[in-house]
């Protein structure tokens, strides 16, 4: 993208696995330096095909996307700063939306199957500086999920861990606005630094804000986790998003095998856990290698693998659980024609083969 805009801007990648010093800083420096790429609808349209290409490419049957909408200034003809008017929110979405509707036309033909995809929306806490400023993300989205119901299926809570604003600003902004999240559920990125009191604090508002999910929980506190494991709602369970990569690179742990994932696997019917990427690019992998690292540091068989996958299944969002779940059982008794692609070695693919539905 930055040689077609011919600028003479540069992109240095980085490879957060083999300099871990410092990650987790410079990992939202990384997350700063791909937003100065993208600063167009076109651009953004772009980006968003690339992803839903990758993980159709794998057999993933159902994607929720996390975005957080943007302002775009729009190009004069004479390419001046001044006077330069801005996109809004709604088209940010609009674009996604329409990229998504592109992918579905083609999927069929291209991967034997359909991807499901929704979104969620996200709250930065690295970017509230008050309840206001809080208030304000919370309100946008909620004008958002208004205009594409159907295509927003919750809020996702995220940010540099840093930024100490949750329990100041973002939490009461939240139990401001809680009548709105009945309708929209809430993941809630937690405990990926040590903080016992905001996470404390997290868990006591589960139900009020209709907290359906927890991310990372890297640092979650033992009576914190005894209590979700013990069950905070009484029609279903918790969803635990385990990042295998992102939770090893910025717990700088030496490897896999001293991962959290034991002090949920088996632990409680309560928990539903689902292992994500994180981040594709910032974090040089993909939904397959995932799963694969993950099966291989815990010698998981192909039954936990298929476990795994149901469970994520029950903690998604999507309005029509029963229908992913028998889309996925379709997929694993008869998987599609095409083949998987080649975006991990041969040996995983054999092993993974259907199981990333």
């Amino acid at each position: 993208m930055l040689e077609r805009r011919g600028d003479g801007a540069t992109f240095t990648p980085f490879n957060c696995k083999a300099d871990r010093s410092d990650a987790l800083a410079k990992c939202f420096s990384y997350f700063e330096k791909v937003a100065s790429v993208i600063t167009n609808l076109a651009a953004l349209k772009e980006s968003t095909l690339h992803v839903l290409h990758h993980f159709a490419a794998e057999r993933c049957m159902y994607l929720e996307l996390r975005t957080s909408p943007k302002q775009f200034k729009v190009s004069s003809q004479n390419g001046s700063d001044e006077g330069k008017e801005l996109t809004t929110k709604l088209q940010y979405l609009e674009t996604v939306r329409e990229a998504i509707q592109e992918f579905h036309a083609k999927a069929q033909d291209q991967f034997g199957f359909v991807m499901e995809v929704k979104l969620l929306l996200s709250v930065d806490r690295g970017k509230v500086t008050s309840k206001e400023s809080a208030l304000a993300q919370i309100d946008d989205i909620l004008v958002m999920h208004k205009e594409h119901s159907d295509l927003v299926v919750g809020i996702d809570i995220c940010g540099n861990p840093h930024a100490n604003t949750v329990k100041s600003h973002l939490l009461p902004a939240l139990l401001e606005r809680s009548h709105a999240f009945q309708r929209l559920p809430i993941t809630f990125h937690t405990a990926e630094i040590p903080d016992d009191e905001e996470s404390k604090m997290i868990i006591d508002s589960m139900c009020k804000l209709n907290i359906r999910r927890l991310g990372h929980v890297t640092y979650l506190p033992d009576s914190c986790r005894e209590r979700v494991l013990q069950g905070v709602f009484e029609d279903s369970g918790v969803g635990i998003e385990l990042c295998p990569t992102s939770n090893m690179i910025t717990k700088e742990i030496p490897s896999l095998e001293d991962h959290h994932f034991l002090d949920w696997w088996q632990k409680s019917d309560k928990i539903h856990l689902s292992v994500n990427t994180d981040d594709v690019g910032l974090f040089s992998c993909d939904l397959s290698s995932e799963i694969y690292d993950l099966a291989t540091a815990f010698h998981l068989s192909r039954q936990d693998v298929i476990s795994l996958q149901r469970q994520a299944i029950q903690s998604a969002f999507h309005p029509d659980r029963n229908g992913l779940s028998k889309m996925f059982e379709d997929m694993l008794s008869c998987p599609p024609s095409k083949p998987v692609a080649n975006l991990v070695n041969s040996h995983k693919r054999q092993k993974l083969n259907g199981l990333t539905a």
